[in-house]
């Protein structure tokens, strides 16, 4: 048993005040019914006293008349019993100004059920019918259309297709911004309907962005302390949904402005973890109009992949969606979630591209003019020069993997599908300490290029102002590598001790030949057993926590100095003398990752240091000007990144 079980009082114990606040609505005075405006129940409610009656929900929503928010996760008892009943409310039907709807993981909904709701939710802002099946009927997603107000839209893994989707984009129309149709069933072909009408291109929406700062919100009143969640920055984070939440979660005061805010289409696309290809999602791209877009992890076409031998032809698509990511209409992009093969992947580079300078200039002591020009002319020689466009054949295509510098409003990028382990001879490993460089490169361009801007203000606010600027220069602060899953092959396999191929090793205890055939037979039976010591830790670091940072602290099995190596190949069984090729070694990903970050993190501290004491030595120096770290140009030392690379393993 993982827990040990709960004891007596905590199995017997009930949250009193619920029981008592659904069973006193009718009794409790008008005034007071109308504060409550949020409800969250949870699902173990419904199993005290076998659950309410089947009218439970239309008596809430007729003794709660301000009831603006409704949570019912996976509650069972909101079923197709309760559902129905909202249709004998009276003649006609009333209809409820709900706003929130979470009502994933509905266990005992159905398709009729949830289309009555839908008529009686026209005022729906935020809806949630991931992973409840009954949301994939067309039915239900062309009852979509009666939701005027409609901006946050999830129907994660309800397992709807291309025809599904059809019937979806046709139903939303250019309401909805915020779409997750994560872990269905969708092909490229589904794409088209996304493209069309909702993915508008930027002439066709030019200031899309100026009219939303320019909105104003009138939600609540104006003596509410914190009331305003919801700002102009919220619409191009990818935090889109919990802001709505946030804001919906407040008594709605005053007059409800929704009805002002811009139709524009789709603007925040969560469309991962579909049967999707790389050419598609660079389809997806191609509009310009996406803020935030997760396009998961695509399936290897080739086993080599997982195995960390990436190569253009293992993923069709990647040159077109590099050059996509390269041109203009990627800058809006704030937050991206992709295959890591636009960064891992080996891709041509042009033969003409000016190769970077051998050594950078050193960091001078005294805030010279001339320096700080030549060190942003060679921070620029640095970036690719890319000239491919996404309409090219793929023989003309000759561009390099995805430079930071291409999207300079991205905050946060994801790369997915990466394995725990390479060979030796892999490009991942080096690609990712080059892309990580290239973010150090474009993070010391901007604090310089700031500085050297002389329309923001002086004095006290000088450094602030800068901080800004540099950020609307290059903004990325978030780098996530998302680790896949081992392989049931590699996670569960046959006890094989290391010394096991050993001519002069005995396999049983008393070495006579009936003993050793013996064991030899039984070699592949089932084991609780991993197959190396290493590769039990490597597998009980994929237990973890979901996320860590990669910082300078190494695993505790391995060395700060040395990287973890794991042999996974074996001579076959049936040898007993060693294999004279011995298979290629593998790299722990993470853990090389963790050393690249700390010895550049030891080498910027140490030049840190070196500068300091020649400052202070200057400043004790008689005739000498006086100087400061903060007046110097930026310390560089190339590949060290002051952003957060953070592990996920799935």
């Amino acid at each position: 048993m993982e827990t040990f079980p709960p004891s007596y009082e905590h199995a017997t114990a009930r949250d009193v005040w619920v029981i008592v606040a659904l069973k006193t609505l009718k009794r409790s005075r008008c005034w007071v019914r109308e504060l409550t405006h949020t409800l969250r129940i949870p699902p173990a409610l419904s199993e005290v006293f076998d659950g309410p009656k089947k009218t439970w929900l239309l008596e809430l929503l007729e003794f709660l008349p301000r009831l603006q928010s409704l949570i019912v996760s996976g509650l069972p008892c909101f079923d197709h019993s309760s559902l129905v009943c909202l249709d004998h409310a009276g003649t006609p039907a009333p209809k409820y100004d709900l706003r929130l709807l979470l009502a994933d993981w509905g266990p005992n909904t159905t398709s009729r059920g949830l289309i009555n709701a839908l008529w009686r939710f026209p005022q729906l802002v935020y809806l949630d019918l991931s992973y409840t099946a009954a949301a994939r009927d067309g039915r239900v997603l062309a009852a979509f259309s009666q939701l005027r107000s409609l901006q946050v839209l999830k129907l994660r893994g309800i397992g709807f297709g291309d025809s599904g989707l059809q019937v979806l984009a046709d139903a939303i129309g250019m309401r909805v911004r915020f779409l997750d149709i994560r872990n269905n069933s969708l092909n490229d072909s589904a794409l088209e309907f996304l493209i069309q009408d909702h993915l508008l291109t930027p002439e066709e929406h030019v200031n899309w962005s100026e009219s939303v700062e320019r909105y104003q919100f009138e939600w609540r009143l104006l003596t509410t302390p914190f009331g305003n969640v919801l700002t102009s920055n919220s619409f191009k984070s990818n935090r889109l949904d919990e802001h709505f939440a946030r804001q919906l979660a407040m008594p709605l005061d005053g007059r409800s402005s929704l009805d002002d805010i811009p139709r524009i289409g789709i603007t925040h696309l969560y469309i991962g973890e579909n049967n999707l290809t790389l050419e598609g999602l660079a389809k997806i791209l191609q509009s310009g109009r996406l803020c935030v877009f997760d396009g998961g992890t695509v399936a290897p076409a080739r086993k080599e992949e997982r195995k960390g031998d990436i190569k253009p032809a293992s993923l069709p698509g990647v040159e077109k969606l590099i050059a996509t990511l390269s041109q203009p209409i990627a800058r809006n992009l704030t937050y991206l979630r992709i295959h890591h093969a636009i960064v891992t992947g080996s891709a041509q580079a042009r033969d003409d591209a000016p190769n970077a300078p051998e050594a950078m200039p050193a960091n001078p002591l005294l805030s010279s003019a001339q320096q700080r020009n030549n060190l942003i002319k060679c921070l620029i020689a640095r970036r690719p020069k890319i000239t491919a466009l996404p309409g090219h054949n793929d023989s003309d295509i000759n561009i390099i993997s995805f430079h930071p510098s291409s999207c300079p409003n991205l905050e946060t990028l994801v790369l997915t599908g990466l394995p725990s382990t390479v060979f030796a001879s892999s490009p991942i490993l080096e690609s990712l300490k080059r892309f990580i460089s290239a973010c150090a490169d474009e993070a010391l361009l901007s604090s310089l290029q700031a500085r050297s801007d002389y329309s923001l203000p002086p004095a006290w606010n000088r450094t602030e102002a800068e901080n800004q600027r540099s950020k609307s220069i290059f903004a990325l602060k978030l780098l996530v590598l998302e680790i896949a899953p081992l392989s049931k092959k590699e996670k569960l396999g046959s006890w094989i001790p290391s010394s096991y191929h050993s001519p002069a090793h005995l396999k049983s205890s008393t070495g006579d030949r009936d003993s050793e055939n013996l064991w030899t037979a039984a070699m592949h039976d089932f084991s609780f057993f991993g197959r190396e010591d290493d590769e039990l830790v490597d597998i009980e670091r994929d237990s973890e926590d979901d996320s860590h940072p990669v910082t300078g602290t190494l695993p505790k099995s391995q060395t700060a100095d040395s990287l973890s190596i794991i042999s996974k190949g074996h001579a076959k069984t049936d040898t007993p003398h060693i294999s004279t090729n011995p298979p290629e070694k593998q790299i722990d990903l993470v853990a090389a990752l963790a050393s690249f970050r700390k010895e550049k993190r030891m080498e910027y501290n140490e030049l840190f240091c070196s500068i300091q004491r020649k400052e202070e030595l200057m400043d004790k120096t008689p005739g000498q000007p006086s100087s400061s770290t903060g007046s110097a140009i930026p310390i560089y030392v190339e590949g060290h990144w002051d952003g957060e690379v953070r592990i996920v393993r799935n």
